[in-house]
């Protein structure tokens, strides 16, 4: 390898000037195997090089080049080509980022085989993302949990928005799948977290639920953003809720200024070309929405707009919307 940082290190500023192509051999992260005071807590700018040739595959949580970025940490200005396979939190540079992440380009082939939380940029986190671009295949192996639970979390960008993250101007080109919770951008946005002028371009693909253009699990507020990518299921019956934007609405959420331009398609319950459904006691908007795609699907419950409602309890406001 001819990357050398090391684990002891976890300040400072550190800036690539004369190295464009980085060839590594790296297997394992290169931040300490930790999320607390052991995480990447300084500053890398990579002055646009390309780190390439990694292969990393890790059973416990956090892989990615850095485990981890903590508070106050950044990474920027990197294009990194690899292999990273890994459970919970598996990303392509980052596996769980509190810190920033700016200007990164991905092209990795990014899987996880359990647990939630895999991206093209990183696994997931509260930290920021600024202007990223994801050209690799993220997938998800992972189905459910012992709890019988549905485990995914799938993202372009980041696989778990949690809250406190934010993510702006960021676009996904890579095909992502997963068994649920699956978008373009982000698989699951926590409430309050807001992602904008982002865009998916790759095809999106659930093999059973919840899978969106931009988002699968949406709580929080997606505006000015625009998917062109086909929304798609493997599943052949049941209630799958599928969107051009996103896939379910639930808590207080939000849909403002956002174009679908991609077809949905498939088998089972719930279509619409912004939002497949709204969960129970959920508050939703959708507002200046316009959905160009194509819905198509042999299952009840498909619309232009929202394909469907899970509760009479639920409050739906759709305002200045096309289809």
């Amino acid at each position: 390898s001819c990357l050398s940082v090391r684990e002891t290190v976890t300040f400072g500023s550190f800036v690539v000037f004369s190295t464009f192509l980085i060839y590594t051999r790296i297997e394992s992260p290169i931040s300490r195997e930790s999320f607390g005071n052991n995480s990447f807590k300084g500053i890398l700018n990579g002055s646009k090089c390309v780190i390439y040739g990694f292969n990393i595959n890790k059973t416990s949580a956090g892989s990615a080049l850095f485990c981890a970025l903590g508070d106050g940490g950044e990474i920027s200005n990197i294009t990194v080509d690899g292999t990273v396979t890994g459970r919970q939190y598996t990303g392509s540079i980052v596996g769980r980022n509190l810190g920033t992440l700016k200007n990164i380009i991905n092209y990795s082939t990014v899987t996880n085989d359990a647990a939630n939380g895999v991206g093209g940029i990183c696994g997931g986190g509260t930290g920021t993302i600024l202007g990223c671009i994801n050209y690799g295949t993220i997938h998800s192996n992972a189905t459910v949990n012992s709890s019988k639970k549905a485990l995914g979390k799938v993202g372009g960008i980041i696989g778990a928005s949690e809250s406190g993250s934010t993510i702006e101007g960021s676009v996904n080109y890579g095909s992502v799948s997963g068994y649920s919770m699956v978008g373009g951008i982000t698989g699951e946005n926590a409430a309050g977290v807001s992602i904008t002028n982002c865009a998916n371009v790759g095809e999106i693909t659930t093999s059973k639920e919840r899978v969106g253009g931009i988002i699968g699990n949406n709580f929080g507020t997606i505006s000015y953003c625009v998917n062109n990518g086909k929304v798609t299921t493997t599943a052949t019956s049941g209630s799958v809720y599928i969107g051009g934007i996103a896939a379910t609405g639930n808590a207080t959420s939000t849909i403002r200024d956002c174009i679908n331009n991609g077809e949905v398609s498939g088998k089972g319950l719930y279509y619409g070309g912004i939002l497949g459904c709204t969960a129970s006691t959920a508050n939703v908007t959708i507002e200046k929405c316009t959905n160009n795609g194509i819905i198509n699907t042999t299952g009840n419950g498909a619309g232009g707009i929202l394909g469907g409602n899970l509760s009479s309890t639920t409050s739906i406001l759709i305002k200045d919307c096309t289809n």
